[in-house]
C-alpha cells in the first residue's frame, strides 16, 4: 500500500511491494527508520540518483530497478494530474523493461525432474 498526504488529504493505492516484517513498526503503521521525503522535493536528480543507488550500491538488475521505479512514477503521475505537482520529475527519464529469453526445458529434463 502506498500512501501520500498532500495538504492534509490522504491518497492511497497499491504498490504491490512487500516489506520485511522486521522493518515494519506496527505501532506507527509504517516502516521503521527515516523514509519520508516530501513529494514536492522529488527532482529529476533524485530519480537518477535513486536508480544509480539501486544498480550500483544494491546490485539490482535493470528489470528489478524498473519494478521499483514504476510505483514511484505512478505516484508522481497522480500528483501531477491532481495539480499537486507543477512539473513531472520523470519528464525526461526513460527506463524500459528488458525482455529475457528464459528458454525452456526439453521433455527429457522435465521427465527426469518428475521422476526424481
Amino acid at each position: 500500500m502506498c500512501r501520500i498526504t498532500i495538504d492534509g488529504t490522504i491518497a492511497q493505492f497499491s504498490c504491490k511491494l512487500d516489506i520485511d516484517p522486521e522493518l515494519w513498526d506496527t505501532a506507527a503503521g509504517r516502516t521503521s527508520g527515516r523514509s519520508d521525503i516530501a513529494l514536492r522535493d522529488i527532482r529529476p536528480a533524485f530519480i537518477t540518483d535513486f536508480e544509480f543507488f539501486m544498480k550500483m550500491d544494491k546490485g539490482l538488475d535493470v528489470n528489478t530497478v524498473w519494478l521499483y521505479m514504476m510505483p514511484l512514477r505512478k505516484m508522481i503521475a497522480i500528483a501531477t494530474n491532481h495539480g499537486w505537482l507543477y512539473r513531472d520529475p520523470f519528464w525526461e527519464y526513460a527506463i524500459s523493461f528488458e525482455e529475457r529469453d528464459r528458454g525452456f526445458l526439453p521433455k527429457e529434463e522435465i521427465k527426469a525432474l518428475l521422476i526424481a
